[in-house]
């Protein structure tokens, strides 16, 4: 579900609510500057010692890709990544990404001539939700991951 141009005052908090982050329950939100661009293998190893240890090995693979697209997107895309915002609940993960530019992600058809291009297929697939919302005269992109259960049977026999 893609949520674009609402209140995130208001709307976020519901939506929240709505799938158990209980907006009046103060829950930790870690912060990472993206200012500096850190590498991100240094995003992926600050994402796993926030997360590691709360979090099945599905959720955390599904969490790192989601932010691995959102952080290179911003880079790419971008010329002011400003944050990574990452947030757990009992039902999931709300992971943040914000930056300078108001310019709303745009689907692309992908191809096999062209690396890239599948970031928002990856939110579709991953998160329960994801949208876009205006920040500070930039955008907030936003995805909520469900806690998972392993995807595919192991193999037997």
């Amino acid at each position: 579900m893609l949520v674009v141009g609402f209140d995130p005052r208001s709307d976020v908090a519901d939506l929240l609510d709505g799938v158990g982050f209980g907006v009046g329950v103060a829950m930790p939100v870690w912060r990472l500057s993206l200012k500096s661009r850190p590498e991100r293998i240094e995003v992926r190893r600050w994402i796993r010692g926030r997360l590691s240890a709360d979090l099945d090995t599905h959720t955390l693979v599904d969490v790192l890709l989601v932010v691995g697209e959102l952080v290179g997107n911003a880079y790419i895309h971008t010329t002011s990544p400003r944050e990574l915002r990452v947030r757990r609940s009992d039902v999931g993960v709300l992971v943040e990404v914000s930056d300078g530019d108001v310019q709303h992600p745009q689907e692309m058809d992908s191809s096999d001539d062209r690396w890239g291009g599948r970031g928002i297929q990856v939110l579709i697939e991953l998160a329960t939700s994801w949208g876009v919302r205006l920040e500070d005269g930039g955008k907030v992109v936003w995805a909520l991951l469900p806690l998972v259960e392993p995807r595919f049977a192991p193999r037997t026999g």
